[in-house]
């Protein structure tokens, strides 16, 4: 028998580690609120799925968990009436180990649906709770579901419907408008695809590859599953990232899973946005826009806070633009690295560093590799010389770069070093990647040798990396813009087309209008950036 007093020090210790992660827990809820600036009223219309626990014993039950979950959001997401927060932030909060009163806060919450996948593919029970956090999280409905893997679609169908209702009050859930998302024709088609997508958001080679062949089955069992595409594509992508030798071959088969589904002939809102992604590619910005602006149009709930949207905006100058996206982005996945890293990127082009410090260390507080580096490079602009040293050589390795050349340049910076050192520091490393020419170009511009900074931009423009000159736009790169060699890539980006349809970047307008605005031909210099004139919006919907 375990003596009392060891049973009570166990007892007071858990008290104490679930006082300490509700602490901890309130205290990066408020930081939340204030960095998203949130209302903590108004959220009983905001609803989070936690992933489903596997109690079946079965670990191959265990893409269902996330699957499940993520496929009534999907079906959810597009409601008009409801938001839900992203699968990326309830997943983070939920393997916290925190109370619902809690998750509910961080994630800014009213509702969130929890439950549990059991038994085998042929019969499979899922139990699920909706708890109603607005009061005393009390469970406002709970259900059993019986359903086989090839029975799911109907399944969650049911099940979005049913929590749509509850989630919603005075039977708005009935008269809610519902997106025009098809459903997979087969149980086949939608059991491969939550395989295929489990395994790609993996990040492991392997899996991945895997993850591809079961997209690949899902779109074979139903061509006109829209999400199969999508996973597929972003899995194509993540293996450019993982393995750099067979990245060109991952480059085409996106470019033929695009081809493939444009060969329907269907005009879908996925069907612009993957417009949009070619286009930008191809380097032709004023297409890209259009596309995007199509895809928000045919479905605002889903697009209207894109993510490949705001790079776009903001690689274009349009920064008060690009921040609103950011906003919503973050807002819709509070508990998100790449949230909160989009944030800290948009307050450091809008030379904010205070706000880009506050999303900077949340992106790292939560796992974000650049959280790090976006917090040295806020410090660097409050000359906090020392602790920028720190957190940039800190960022660099954890993506394993080499930050050698950082001391040089903080130096450098900081007006306590030779520039000319921090160069040959800069260029000692290994410049055959277009990231780090990327991350190099704005660098060598910051102390002053824009001679390299042109000569990495145009080996970037040659290499057609699209996203190169998001960085530009930094206020340290004013004398970068303002050298007539600017105008002549903007040409070679696309961007002088855009900006004559769209409109001027922000740093055209205002009190202040840099040199290089004057030498952009335009047709129209006082329409406001990123309006889409009436012609170019009739012409993108052919």
């Amino acid at each position: 028998m375990v003596p009392l007093v060891v049973v009570a020090g166990l007892i007071a210790a858990n008290l104490n580690s679930e006082r300490v992660l509700r602490k901890e827990a309130d205290a990066l809820s408020s930081m939340l609120d204030r960095a998203l600036d949130r209302q903590t009223d108004g959220q009983v219309n905001r609803l989070a799925i936690l992933p489903l626990q596997n109690v079946s014993g079965r670990l191959q039950l265990d893409y269902l968990t996330t699957g499940i979950a993520g496929d009534i959001r999907d079906q959810l997401a597009g409601v008009n009436e409801l938001t839900v927060i992203g699968m990326q932030s309830s997943s983070n909060v939920a393997d916290q180990q925190l109370s619902l009163e809690s998750m509910a806060r961080m994630l800014g919450a009213g509702h969130i649906l929890a439950g549990s996948v059991a038994g085998t593919e042929d019969n499979l029970t899922i139990t699920l709770e909706l708890h109603n956090l607005e009061g005393d999280a009390q469970i406002a409905w709970r259900e059993n579901w019986q359903s086989t893997a090839n029975a799911l679609p109907t399944t969650t169908q049911a099940i979005a419907a049913r929590v749509l209702s509850k989630v919603l009050p005075g039977g708005q859930g009935t008269n809610a408008t519902w997106p025009t998302r098809t459903a997979p024709a087969s149980g086949a088609a939608l059991d491969n695809y939550l395989r295929g997508k489990y395994l790609i958001d993996r990040y492991n080679r392997e899996e991945v590859l895997d993850g591809i062949a079961y997209l690949e089955r899902a779109i074979a069992a139903d061509p006109g599953f829209e999400r199969a595409y999508w996973a597929k594509i972003t899995g194509h992508q993540r293996m450019t990232w993982i393995d750099a030798q067979v990245a060109a071959d991952h480059v085409r088969y996106t470019e033929a899973t695009i081809d493939a589904y444009f060969a329907r002939k269907e005009k879908t809102p996925l069907t612009f946005r993957l417009q949009a992604l070619r286009a930008s590619k191809a380097l032709r910005p004023l297409e890209a826009s259009v596309a995007f602006r199509k895809a928000v149009q045919l479905a605002p709930h889903e697009y209207a806070y894109d993510r490949g949207y705001m790079v776009e905006l903001c690689s274009a100058g349009f920064l008060e633009r690009c921040l609103e996206q950011a906003t919503g982005l973050a807002r819709e996945d509070p508990v998100s690295a790449a949230a909160h890293t989009s944030l800290a990127i948009v307050y450091f082009l809008r030379g904010q560093p205070d706000k880009q410090l506050e999303h900077a260390r949340l992106s790292a507080r939560f796992g974000g590799e650049l959280g790090s580096f976006l917090e040295g490079e806020a410090l660097l602009q409050k000359g906090q010389w020392e602790a920028a040293r720190a957190s940039l050589t800190r960022g660099l390795d954890a993506v394993e770069v080499d930050s050698r050349w950082v001391s040089p340049y903080v130096d450098a910076i900081a007006g306590q070093g030779s520039a000319d050192v921090a160069v040959d520091a800069m260029r000692a490393i290994d410049k055959s990647s277009a990231e780090w020419l990327d991350l190099l170009y704005s660098e060598y511009a910051a102390i002053g040798r824009l001679d390299l900074a042109f000569e990495a931009a145009r080996t970037l423009v040659a290499e057609r990396y699209e996203t190169w000159n998001l960085y530009v736009w930094e206020p340290q790169m004013a004398s970068f813009r303002n050298d007539p060699r600017f105008i002549d890539l903007m040409r070679d980006m696309g961007l002088i087309e855009l900006w004559n349809t769209l409109g001027l970047p922000d740093t055209c307008s205002g009190e202040t209008v840099e040199p290089f605005c004057t030498h952009i031909d335009r047709v129209s210099a006082d329409r406001p950036g990123g309006s889409l004139p009436a012609s170019t919006e009739s012409d993108s919907a052919s």
